[in-house]
Formats: C-alpha cells, structure tokens, sequence
C-alpha cells in the first residue's frame, strides 16, 4: 500500500515521452497591478503545449508542485503553478478565499495571451480545486476542462451541521494557513477547541488575532449577508453555468464529499452529460481509510491521482473528445463500479426506533429512551466523514466500541440480515426528541455490525434543535418540547452480507468532529458555561423515531 501522498498520486502512472524542458518563473499582473508569483514547466518538445494549471495558497507544498511539474511536462503536458494573492512570493494581502475569483480570471486571461499555451486544463485539489471552481463561469475559450479533486460548492454546510461547527477542520487548519511562524502540533488545535468561549480562543491560546476565523464562528446562520451577500454563494451557483466537461474526484469519508456532491448535482446539463464522477474509499488526502475491509485496490488504474488526471487530458485536451457522463464509484462490500448515474435507483427500507433495538414494526406505545448529556463528558470521534486535521486512525470508517460502554448514549440493533443488502444514496433518519435544556445537540452513527460481531461507522449526522432541519436561522425551543429532526446522511455505496445487523447509536458528543454543545441558546463560539441535559429519543405511534435506508433495486 503506497504510504506517501505522492506515492498514492503516482500509482499506476505511465512512464515518461520526453524529458522536462524550460523552467522559469514570472510575477504575472493583476488588473489591480498586484503582480503574483508563477512557476512554470514545459516539455523538451516543440510547441505550443497543452498545459495544467493550478493557484495555491500554500508555499510549503512546493516541493509537490515541483514533482507535479516534472512528471507532466515529462509526458508530454506543461505545467503551471501560482502562487495566491499574499502567499509563497506573491504580492498583496492573504485573505483565505476572497480573492480567487476575480484573480483567477485574471490569470486565465494573461495566459490565454501567451502563443506556447495551445490549450488549458484545469487542475486542483482541496483549496486548489476551489480556486478553479470559482472561475468555471468565465472561461476564456483555451481553457477546456477541469479536474477537480477533494473541494465542494456548499462552504455554509460543509462547515455547520444543522447549528454544529466542523471543528475539527476549521480549527487546526485556521491555524495552520494564519501566517505565523511555528505551526503547533494537533493538540495545540484541540486545546483551542476545549477552550470557552472558543470565539476568544485565537488571542487566548494562540496569541494570535484571526478576524477571518471569528467570522466563521459568529456567522451560524445562513440567513446572513456573511453568507448570502459573498463569494460562497457566488461558488454555489456557479455549476449550473459550466459549460466545459468536469472531472469531479471525492472521497466517502473526506469532509468535503457532501459539497462536492452539491456541486455535481448543480452541474448545467450540458457539464453533467460530458462529466465524470469519481467516489473513492479515502479521506482528503487519498489515504484508504475503511477497516471493514482490504482496501489494496482504492487505485484503480485511469481513474485516481496523477495517470487519472494524464487519462482526463488526453481526451480533452490532446484528442478534442467529449466524453460521455461517466460515474465510478468503490462500493464497501463490493469494490470498484462503473455506474450508469448517480444517485442509483433505490428503494427504502424503514427501521423503526424500538425498545426491542430497530425493528420493521413500530411499537404501538408512545414511550422515551433517555440518558443524560453532560458536556464534560466528551464522547471522542473514532471514525468521521468530517475530519481532516484528527489522526488517520479516526477518520474514515473504524472499529467502533462495543454497544453499551457508555450511559450516555443509546443503542439500537436490528435482527440479522436474512440476505445481503447495498445501501445506495442517502440515508435519512427521522429523530424525534425533547430535553429539559434551552438547547442541545443529538448525533446519530449507523454501523454495520458484521457476522463476525464487530462493528463499523457508516455515515453520522448531527443537529442542534436550535437549527434544527437545516434552518438558516436559530429557531426557538422551549424546554421538554418534543420535535422532529430530519438528518439526511451523505450518500454511501455500501454492502451488508447476510448475518450482519444495522446499528444506530444516538449521543449528544461526538469530539473534535462537532464542538462541545454546553446546552444553551447562546451561540456556540459565545457559549461558556456547561449546563446538563436530560435527552429523551421519543419512539411509538405515528411519529416515533426511524431511519430510512435507501436500498439499490435490483
């Protein structure tokens, strides 16, 4: 198993045609004469090239750009880079985000000018991939394609979960990409999340004044100009006008796979019918991340990392083809797939919250499974879809405890399964609740359980009552109101055999994935002082708690 990123991104990779030619360096103007350092590789070869081309903040991965450089312009492709707007030699200010879009278009248009570029592709990953979707609106007619790995369209829900923050991404990487001198080891991160209220913890634990990073925290709502009145919901309406094939690359377990879908299903028509659809078993950095299963072959060939990217070009880019809507995903249980579409045709099954664990007949009596939250309490992240910075071992889809360990979460099990069972799409569960608090939080794991008895996370999801059922405002909550919290799960494509059993574990923590929820309505960066709460999970009747699972048709 390749254990570097840059071995994971060179599996299967053709060998080289040419050698590497000129390498040169230019500070390429802006239109508000900002000038911003770019790098650039050509091959041995005569021109004009097609070339890839990336905007990054981050100089400290050079040597990657380097290697980037070296292994296209070897196989017959430039390679540029650039350095965003106050980062690595680049001049102005470092703003994260802000200036990428009208600055892109500036790149694009300068190298559009330049007789060596033949034609352009795209190319990014993470916040590199979101500079280019923020420019694949106002394409100058060079530029064929992109290919963009790891970054979504919904910044808003990517960084709350119904009134929760994403703690574990935002924080440590707020840290990292600040500008200081010393980046401080993960822990530094965390100490910053335990510290309340956490919108005083840049100047208290780090020492450091992040105004960028208390926007985030105090911007909960998306009923906000923070939000409404900005580039992100520029970003979230730009798919719909693309009008150039896309690859679009994610991960089942990287926090940005629910934007990315966002996006692929905002694509025009035109982008959706020539795009191609990629779904991995990995997290933000390729890493294989499923313990349910040997995962040896996540690099199928063609379709991941360097030679997926060569494949992609070709065919736009050296060959003029427009592909056809292509859609691969690795399903757990199952492996690689080429799929007509995605979302597949599904149908639901329903289990219903039981006092007999999940069962396919609700129970007749309205009754209440209860346990208490206290915030000191944490409840630790073992397997996430939503982290990033957190250590491998608890991200992706782990080995869970054992049911029953805690008092402060409960358990639902079903009987085994009579036959195998592929969970295609996403999952939605119905969670009715009350709490003796002015507010609190509730996540739901659904697991499998294997014949074998060993239990793995498939998808979470989280929800304040206060932002309850993707609200783009708080909403009020009176103490021991029972109300209905919708949670739809991301999309998974996941095979149970026959033995296994479903799981559902409800707790009110789940941390450094969501911050500490202290049980009152004041903002979360805002609150400070823990209160506990008496959580009831309602089950019963017409309106007792229940998960939907979408189930592929055979």
């Amino acid at each position: 198993m390749p254990q570097t990123y840059q071995e994971r991104m060179s599996v299967n990779l053709r060998p080289p045609i040419c050698r590497s030619g000129k390498r040169w360096e230019e500070m390429v103007p802006m239109r508000d004469g900002v000038k911003l350092h770019t790098i650039f590789w050509m091959p041995d070869t005569d021109g004009p090239w097609p070339v890839l081309f990336s905007r990054t903040p981050y100089p400290k991965n050079q040597p990657i750009y380097e290697y980037q450089g070296k292994i296209f312009s070897e196989r017959g492709y430039g390679f540029i880079y650039q350095y965003c707007r106050g980062t690595g030699a680049s001049e102005g200010e470092w703003a994260p985000f802000e200036n990428e879009r009208l600055d892109g278009v500036d790149a694009l248009q300068w190298l559009q000018q330049q007789d060596y570029i033949q034609s352009i592709g795209l190319y990014g990953f993470s916040y590199v991939a979101y500079t280019q979707w923020m420019v694949l609106d106002q394409l100058p007619p060079k530029v064929k394609t992109a290919y963009l790995v790891h970054f979504g369209t919904d910044r808003f829900r990517q960084m709350y979960a119904n009134g929760l923050f994403r703690h574990d991404i935002y924080t440590p990487w707020a840290k990292d990409n600040c500008g200081a001198d010393v980046i401080p080891p993960y822990e530094a991160a965390l100490e910053a999340g335990l510290y309340k209220p956490h919108l005083e913890a840049d100047r208290a634990v780090w020492n450091i004044d992040l105004p960028w990073y208390r926007e985030w925290q105090t911007h909960p709502d998306y009923d906000s100009s923070f939000w409404k009145d900005s580039f992100w919901e520029e970003l979230k309406a730009i798919p719909g006008k693309i009008q150039v094939p896309v690859y679009l690359g994610c991960g089942w377990y990287d926090h940005h796979f629910g934007g990315m879908m966002e996006g692929y299903r905002g694509l025009s028509v035109f982008a959706k019918e020539h795009s191609r659809l990629v779904m991995g078993p990995w997290v933000h950095h390729k890493q294989p991340c499923i313990d349910r299963e040997d995962t040896d072959n996540a690099f199928a060939p063609g379709i991941h990392g360097y030679e997926g990217a060569l494949c992609w070009m070709d065919r736009l880019l050296k060959n003029g083809e427009l592909p056809e809507q292509e859609v691969m995903a690795y399903g757990v249980g199952q492996g690689w797939r080429e799929l007509p579409h995605w979302p597949m045709k599904s149908q639901t099954r329903r289990y219903y919250f039981s006092s007999d664990g999940l069962t396919e007949k609700s129970d007749e009596e309205i009754s209440a499974l209860e346990y208490t939250y206290d915030p000191g309490e944490i409840i630790e992240t073992r397997g996430a879809e939503c982290m990033c910075y957190a250590p491998l071992a608890w991200r992706g889809s782990r080995l869970q405890p054992e049911p029953g360990t805690r008092t402060d979460q409960i358990s639902l099990i079903s009987e085994p399964l009579q036959e195998k069972m592929t969970l295609s799409g996403s999952v939605t569960v119905h969670l009715r609740v009350s709490t003796d608090a002015e507010d609190t939080a509730f996540v739901v794991r659904l697991m499998e359980i294997t014949p074998e008895g060993k239990s793995y996370n498939i998808r979470t999801g989280a929800t304040t009552l206060r932002y309850r059922n993707d609200s783009d405002k708080a909403q009020n909550y009176t103490p021991n109101q029972q109300v209905t919290c919708e949670l739809k799960l991301w999309d998974i494509l996941w095979q149970l055999p026959e033995g296994a059993r479903i799981r559902i574990d409800i707790a009110s923590s789940s941390f450094p994935e969501y911050n500490i929820h202290l049980n009152t309505a004041e903002s979360w960066a805002e609150q400070k002082d823990a209160v506990i709460a008496r959580q009831k999970v309602w089950i019963g009747g017409d309106s007792g708690s229940y998960i939907d699972l979408p189930l592929e048709a055979l």
